[in-house]
């Protein structure tokens, strides 16, 4: 395997100090094969790589080799290729958005809980930043993982105490960010939850693009969609932010460090190690990345996100029916993620437990439609702002079907 960058860098894991250089607009009409062709892109990412990753050697121009990659939807991904020693390493240059995009990403706080959370080995290297971005650790080899293989299968369900499927080291993975204790200063709140406040923004600023432009997100996500979006939004609000009245719902609700979107693409399987290294193989070792929204919030509203991105949302085709975390899968998972929370809770609660993971599974469903409204609210706002070739307007509308069908399961009798 490639050997892991390293640095000697006053920038490392520092998100105060920003290198004074900025990456020029990616070019839509210059491939990625002609990038060279690009030389401002080019030879700034060049001087920020060997400033940030100094024990990268280079050369010659061509002894850095940097790629454009594919699949950001609110950044652009540059792969970076070099030297150290005799290996080859990779680190990963991205680049922020549009200005406009930031409306929906505080970068400050981005890169505060990306260099902290990769001081905690929970994140890539962090290398430092610069103007409009920031250069992190390429987990060389890996790759994103499917939504398909989010889920535990068969083999797992089967032999439910051992890990046997990605969605195990998954939950582990959640369950060591929301047992982080933050320090004060890093995230957005010192332990309270973000999304009420955060969702309101993000109808605010929705209801200005539906001002300007209404016609087009009715025609995107259905004729008055958007008032029963809103109308929706307020009712599960209130549901939920009342107090709890059993011990699932307290557990469910309560407030901890949240991914808050742990879907395939951020998911990265890892490669086997070489053989000579001596390292011991996980077939379902992952890493998560991009933290951009990670903030304090209830456990079920990550959990929430986590099932709905077991569907095909990326691909632009769920099938709610089949893959949403339903029955035996579903207990399982939130079996699994209790486990690793509260170790021993299984024993002391004793009779009780079945009906507690019932209640905490509901709680999830529930939290869901968060996951839901919110990536619709982003979807309007992105379709106006973003210069990203992505159809957010979909996706908008295939996230409000999801809500409708989780809406009928969950909240039919309550609303």
């Amino acid at each position: 395997m490639p050997s892991r960058p390293r640095s000697t860098s006053i920038y490392v894991n520092n998100p105060t100090d920003i290198l004074p250089l900025t990456v020029p607009k990616w070019d839509v009409a210059v491939s990625s094969a002609a990038l060279k062709n690009n030389s401002r892109i080019f030879d700034t990412i060049r001087e920020i790589v060997t400033t940030l990753c100094p024990d990268i050697t280079i050369t010659d121009v061509d002894d850095l080799e940097i790629t454009q990659l594919g699949g950001g939807l609110t950044n652009v991904l540059y792969l970076v290729k070099g030297h150290e020693g005799k290996g080859v390493v990779n680190c990963l240059v991205r680049v922020n958005g549009s200005e406009e995009s930031d409306i929906l990403v505080d970068r400050q706080i981005e890169n505060r809980v990306s260099s902290y959370l990769s001081k905690m080995s929970l994140a890539p290297i962090y290398f430092g930043r610069f103007q409009n971005g920031r250069v992190e650790e390429f987990y060389t080899g890996s790759s994103p993982l499917s939504p398909s293989k989010m889920h535990p299968g068969d083999s797992q369900l089967s032999s439910p105490a051992e890990c046997n499927s990605y969605c195990w080291r998954i939950l582990e993975s959640m369950s060591k960010m929301h047992l982080l204790e933050i320090p004060e200063g890093v995230a957005k709140t010192d332990g309270e939850a973000t999304i009420w406040d955060q969702m309101d923004e993000w109808m605010r600023l929705a209801e200005e693009i539906y001002g300007k432009n209404g016609g087009k997100v009715e025609e995107g996500m259905g004729e008055g969609v958007y008032d029963k979006l809103k109308e929706r939004w307020g009712i599960i609000k209130e549901h939920l932010t009342a107090e709890p009245k059993t011990p699932a719902e307290a557990f469910a609700r309560a407030t901890v460090f949240c991914h808050m979107d742990c879907q395939s693409l951020n998911i990265l399987t890892l490669p086997s190690p070489d053989s000579s290294s001596g390292e011991v193989y996980d077939p379902h070792a992952i890493k998560l990345i991009d933290f951009e929204y990670s903030c304090f919030n209830p456990r079920a509203v990550d959990l929430g996100n986590t099932f709905c991105e077991m569907c095909e949302c990326n691909d632009l085709k769920p099938d709610w029916d089949k893959e949403y975390p339903q029955g035996e899968e579903a207990t399982w998972i939130v079996e699994r993620y209790v486990d690793f929370q509260k170790p021993g809770m299984r024993e002391e609660m004793g009779e009780g437990w079945d009906e507690f993971i019932e209640g905490v599974r509901i709680e999830i469903d529930k939290h869901s439609l968060l996951s839901h409204y919110g990536w619709c609210f982003w979807s309007i706002i992105q379709d106006d702002v973003s210069h990203i070739d992505y159809d957010y307007m979909l996706y908008a509308k295939i996230r409000w079907g999801g809500s409708c069908w989780m809406w009928d399961r969950v909240m039919k009798d309550v609303a």
